[in-house]
């Protein structure tokens, strides 16, 4: 995405990398907030609103059809880093929530430790991967498995898709496969 050729500050185009094309139609997205990945044509917008971290799902191809989701808890070293919006580094969906709305799971990089989250549709609390796995650069879901790569060229990879765990409340797991 890319401002606009008028510099408008309400709306985006789309540059194509492959085809160093520039795609003229205009993406109603905020110019003035963060946005971060996109996966099955839904980006992540990040604000910080009251020592909070809000990540809002945002289609721009269904009229900016929005889906909060509770705040990414970060600690108190976190927030102080002064462009707290940028500790929110990567959002993949595991499905589009428009065709599938409460069997889609979003995964998160966040932090200055660069950590794993996760949340299912419909809940109230994200589960935090354990501590003792971080530093990731990327994450992708590939056959009902999430993999993240880590900055020391190591894969984990585990199943929350198809997990019987209700993950209701907040949580951490510890069931990683390096």
């Amino acid at each position: 995405m890319i401002p606009t050729k008028r510099r408008c500050r309400t709306k985006r185009s789309l540059y194509g990398i492959s085809s160093n094309k520039i795609y003229h139609f205009q993406l109603p997205l905020p110019y003035n907030k963060r946005l971060c990945s996109s996966s099955h044509g839904w980006v992540a917008k990040v604000d910080f609103i009251s020592k909070l971290t809000i990540i809002t799902l945002l289609n721009p191809f269904k009229n900016l059809v929005s889906i909060p989701l509770p705040p990414i808890y970060m600690p108190d070293i976190y927030r102080r880093v002064r462009y707290y919006e940028c500790n929110v580094h990567k959002v993949i969906l595991s499905a589009n929530p428009t065709i599938r709305p409460h069997d889609y799971v979003v995964v998160a990089i966040y932090g200055t430790r660069k950590c794993l989250a996760f949340i299912k549709a419909g809940q109230k609390f994200w589960t935090y991967v354990d501590d003792d796995y971080f530093c990731f650069s990327d994450v992708i879901f590939y056959k009902g498995l999430v993999y993240a790569a880590g900055r020391w060229n190591n894969i984990v990879s585990f199943d929350i898709c198809n997990s019987k765990d209700s993950f209701d409340c907040e949580k951490i797991i510890e069931t990683i496969y390096d």
